[in-house]
Formats: structure tokens, C-alpha cells, sequence
């Protein structure tokens, strides 16, 4: 994942889609100041929005979608905002 500077103007929306549990549904339009993530284990995941993160892992695919989905200021420490969204 690309390491921005600081920013705090800028909204992460992030989901977590492993073992192709959910569909990866791309936002109607852009939105100014936002970031789309997806944390993933499906390495045929495509999107022109979405910012796809592939996760290589054998942890257990829910325990995996549930530690991004509880765990941002992990993943996002140079945001002050994230929003996270279900795959479907």
C-alpha cells in the first residue's frame, strides 16, 4: 500500500473481500477527498477505483475480513478518517 504523507483531508473507504465471500462494487462516482481500498485474497479482483490490496495469507477468511474491518488505525496511520463499507 503507497504510504501518503499526513493527511487529514482525505476520507479512506475500505472493505475486505477474502475468498470470494462478496462482490467488489465500484461507487457510482468519484468523490473529491476520498480513497477507495479493498483488502483482498482474489488476485483476479479488478477495479478502475478501487485500490486493490492483495492480502496473501492462510489465515481464516473471516477472522482475516473482521481484522481490517476493526482494525484501520493499523492499516491507515497517516489518515484521520476512514469509513468502512460490506462488499456487498
Amino acid at each position: 500500500m503507497k504510504n501518503d504523507i499526513v493527511n487529514n483531508e482525505v476520507l479512506i473507504i475500505y472493505t475486505a473481500i477474502f475468498d470470494n465471500y462478496d462482490q467488489l462494487i465500484d461507487p457510482k462516482s468519484l468523490y473529491k477527498n476520498c480513497k477507495f481500498i479493498c483488502f483482498t485474497n482474489n488476485k483476479d479482483l479488478k477495479s478502475k477505483i478501487w485500490e486493490i490490496i492483495f492480502i496473501e495469507t492462510n489465515e481464516d477468511p473471516i477472522i482475516l475480513s473482521r481484522k481490517y474491518k476493526f482494525l484501520p488505525n493499523n492499516y491507515f496511520k497517516n489518515y484521520k478518517f476512514s469509513m468502512y463499507v460490506d462488499g456487498n
